[in-house]
């Protein structure tokens, strides 16, 4: 089966709260336009919000970053989380695009390559499926309470987001190779700085 593009999942938000779906989201003319995009800045949203905690496709260990001429080290413009891992550098953040060195105070005192984790943001359709779905559920949820303001379609749908969450932890500890010795999520990131760890 295809994997889910962007526009079935905007379509399953919509569905969701029982709201026709649309042929193009761009389609201005369509009289659900304005929930379509709505619905589409929920999904984006809510893939942005899981993806920031970590996952096995989105998170690489030991990327060199070059500096600049300024000794200034920019940050991707894609990552969502990055975390120093060399000594050199024991207390660096990441901090108005760029690494900065809160010892000294300064984002001008990078002289050499520097190696850290970083967790990416990825468009929705470079996401494997089982992550997708959770996004879609989640964002599909969120919609009909903070749109349709229905708490009883909220709770029914609690169970249904429950298993996307099942099939989402399965996903990543297939993809990554868990065994039954794992505690798993706890040690997901066990080696990894601890701003990045899982949410249920």
């Amino acid at each position: 089966m295809a994997r889910t593009t962007e526009l079935e999942a905007v379509n399953e938000i919509l569905m969701m709260a029982g709201i026709t779906e649309v042929p193009d989201i761009s389609a201005s003319t369509l009289s659900n336009v304005d929930e379509a995009n709505q619905a589409l800045n929920m999904l984006r949203r809510k893939s942005r919000e899981i993806q920031s905690s970590g996952l096995h496709c989105n998170f690489e260990e030991r990327v060199s970053l070059t500096p600049n001429g300024s000794n200034e080290i920019d940050v991707p413009t894609t990552a969502l989380q990055i975390d120093i891992s060399t000594s050199r550098y024991p207390d660096v953040c990441f901090r108005a695009d760029k690494l900065y060195n809160i010892t000294e105070h300064s984002f001008t005192v990078f002289t050499a390559d520097v190696e850290v984790d970083i967790v990416y943001q990825l468009d929705y359709e470079d996401l494997p499926e089982h992550v997708r779905r959770r996004i879609n559920i989640e964002a599909g949820r969120e919609f009909v309470l903070r749109y349709l303001r229905d708490a009883e379609l909220y709770q029914f749908l609690g169970k249904e987001e429950q298993e996307a969450k099942v099939a989402f932890f399965n996903g990543e500890a297939d993809s990554s190779d868990y065994n039954m010795l794992d505690s798993w999520p706890s040690n997901r990131f066990l080696n990894r700085s601890p701003q990045l760890s899982y949410r249920w």
